[in-house]
């Protein structure tokens, strides 16, 4: 809480969107916040964080199976009405910015954690968070904040490992991370991995973004969501470069891949493009960071030679914390070994 709301909320800008309002329901308190590099895995830098508690009870180790907050403050009716049956939430925090998107697709990067996990899975205790978007083409609204592969929102009881206390059978648990990292510097119970959602929308339209999480059935354990810092982008066009296990040369199929994105640059006249970098979960870490930077970096070298300008390229390498696809199996292991790439939209 060091900076003004303003400036963390204009923290989360990246290419191809501008942010003109936003409002808040949190006039005081610690519920949002900004916050930077809690450890060396986490998969985010800095970034924007809103917990249906304090942010500070956020801070790790993991010291604690029932820290929060209970700021009594009241639910979320559109939270409510996303669950169904008839559920009550508790201590929201809302956040609503109106933007203004330069190309066709919006997307951002999150995580959501919670200390309701791993004990009360399964239970009434279904803390939720929710992504909203509304605007020309989408008048009524739309949750964008899914389990990616499913229409599924993000929620307690639809990410994580089950509860053998209850038999409850775990449920996309490929995206749920159980914090018993000593070192970790997050104190909640459980983390989901590094989630990207995406809407298309009509370039220089304005739309209503609403971010919202909170508690359910009772305001006392907190739940968060991390968003990450210059994540909140537009852009025109995603392509994606796909590598053999360990691997990092391209091959023709890639190259090929690439010579499209090439032309599209020059139909559109963009010249500015995000890659990131992936692989599968084999290997440690530290050397799937390093593995997915050296996939960036060919294609970079690529573009480069074909004359994209260095300081017109932005790389992140993710290494194995961002998977599409399940890495239990050869065919999301496939999924995962890959370069994304964006062309971002103007600003």
């Amino acid at each position: 809480m060091d900076h003004p709301l303003s400036e963390i909320v204009q923290s989360l800008v990246g290419d191809g969107i501008e942010i003109s309002k936003f409002r808040t329901n949190q006039r005081s308190g610690s519920a949002i916040g900004s916050f930077e590099a809690p450890w060396e895995n986490f998969g985010m830098e800095k970034g924007l964080m809103m917990t249906t508690g304090s942010i500070f009870n956020a801070l790790g180790p993991n010291s604690s199976e029932k820290k929060g907050s209970n700021n009594r403050r009241s639910g979320d009716p559109v939270l409510e009405k996303l669950l169904g049956n008839n559920v009550k939430t508790f201590d929201a925090c809302i956040l609503e910015l109106e933007v203004i998107p330069k190309a066709d697709t919006i997307a951002f990067n999150f995580m959501f954690a919670s200390e309701e996990y791993d004990k009360f899975v399964g239970s009434e205790y279904n803390d939720v968070f929710a992504f909203y978007i509304k605007g020309k083409g989408i008048e009524n609204g739309r949750n964008i904040a899914l389990i990616p592969n499913t229409n599924q929102p993000v929620s307690i009881n639809n990410v994580n490992h089950g509860n053998a206390t209850n038999e409850y059978s775990p449920v996309n648990p490929i995206f749920y991370i159980k914090n018993t990292d000593s070192l970790s510097m997050l104190e909640y119970n459980g983390y989901t991995k590094l989630i990207e959602v995406k809407q298309a929308v009509v370039p220089n339209e304005t739309y209503i973004l609403r971010l919202s999480i909170a508690d359910v059935s009772d305001g006392l354990l907190d739940s968060g969501v991390f968003i990450e810092g210059n994540s909140l982008h537009a852009y025109h066009e995603s392509y994606q470069v796909r590598f053999p296990s360990g691997e990092y040369d391209l091959d023709g199929t890639s190259i090929s891949q690439l010579d499209n994105l090439l032309r599209k640059m020059q139909t559109t006249k963009s010249d500015n493009v995000e890659l990131a970098g992936h692989t599968d979960s084999e290997g440690n870490y530290d050397a799937n960071m390093k593995l997915s930077n050296n996939r960036v970096n060919a294609v970079v070298n690529y573009l480069i030679n074909q004359g994209v300008k260095k300081d017109h390229i932005k790389i992140y390498a993710r290494g194995e914390t961002m998977p599409i696809a399940n890495n239990e199996t050869e065919y999301g292991k496939k999924q995962n070994r890959r370069v994304e790439i964006k062309l971002l939209g103007n600003d």
